[in-house]
């Protein structure tokens, strides 16, 4: 149990440094949100950006459905963290500054030339997409880890002791 909620705090950690380096790079903080310029603009006109996210919904809608992620595997990945002790506390936090600080400089350097691409040569709708495709993608792994660990199958509760037996008087 505990080697699943290291992969989830070191995904989520490298997943979240990912998305605000992409965003860093964004106008505004909502421009990565379909349909705002439509309203905004009072214009009904489909904007690029509105497709992609479209074709990326339906994609992960379908790769959700295929490995048989519903709302209310969702809803349980809280319980993967639970129950949880303060030695375990210590560790995923350990775990998290580790990532931070040691793993997502190495991969940042691996991948500045991708990132790097797609944030300056690239129109605002792909990278936009991408950032939107990461928040569906955190979501679905730690789903996945969620649904196969045993304590976040699906949030169970407490085991209640049985019914008292009758007094014997």
């Amino acid at each position: 149990m505990r080697k699943i909620r290291i992969i989830a705090v070191i995904t989520t950690v490298i997943m979240v440094n990912l998305f605000i380096v992409l965003l860093q790079w964004s106008d505004h903080l909502i421009d990565f949100i379909p349909f705002v310029e439509m309203f905004e603009r009072r214009s009904f006109k489909i904007q690029p950006y509105d497709l992609f996210i479209g074709v990326t919904y339906f994609l992960f809608r379908h790769l959700y459905r295929r490995h048989g992620i519903n709302l209310s595997v969702i809803k349980s990945i809280p319980f993967l963290f639970y129950p949880i002790r303060a030695v375990d506390i210590a560790i995923l936090v350990g775990t998290g500054l580790a990532t931070y600080s040691f793993l997502c400089p190495y991969l940042f350097q691996f991948l500045a030339d991708p990132i790097l691409s797609l944030c300056k040569y690239t129109i605002d709708s792909i990278r936009h997409t991408f950032m939107v495709a990461l928040i569906f993608g955190l979501i679905f792994i730690l789903s996945m880890l969620s649904r196969n660990s045993s304590a976040g199958a699906y949030s169970q509760a407490p085991n209640q002791p049985g019914p008292l037996p009758p007094p014997t008087w």
